[in-house]
């Protein structure tokens, strides 16, 4: 009787369960990434100041994205082995700035001023 309540106890504590993890750090250029958002199953969970996040997951394919702004996102798929935890290391890259000039310049006449735009 004893072994039962025991048993169903610790399923209840999420004991020998088989609940996985996902020990996730983000980098840029080999630096940690503070603040990017890692999205799991519907839920964001955000890197601390060594980028890095814990996430609990249930065992099997993973699919994580992480976000941050001024960074492409990257989306990639893992698989969580049952009761261990899982190291992973994704690094993002810089979006490219995109610059623009605009050229404006202006003649006065004797009608007015005429302005011309060049692109």
């Amino acid at each position: 009787m004893f072994v039962l309540a025991l048993l169903f106890f610790l399923s209840f504590q999420g004991g020998p369960s088989g609940q996985s993890a996902i020990a996730c750090t983000v980098t840029a250029g080999g630096t940690p990434v503070t603040g990017a958002e890692i999205v799991v199953a519907g839920k964001t969970y955000v890197t601390d100041r060594r980028g890095e996040a814990r996430i609990d997951v249930t065992p099997g394919s993973i699919e994580l994205t992480v976000v941050k702004e001024g960074f492409a996102p990257v989306t990639t798929t893992i698989t969580a082995a049952n009761g261990q935890q899982q190291p992973v290391t994704i690094e993002l890259e810089k979006l490219p700035s995109v610059q623009e000039t605009v050229t404006v310049s202006a003649t006065r006449t004797d009608r007015g001023l005429e302005i011309s735009r060049c692109a």
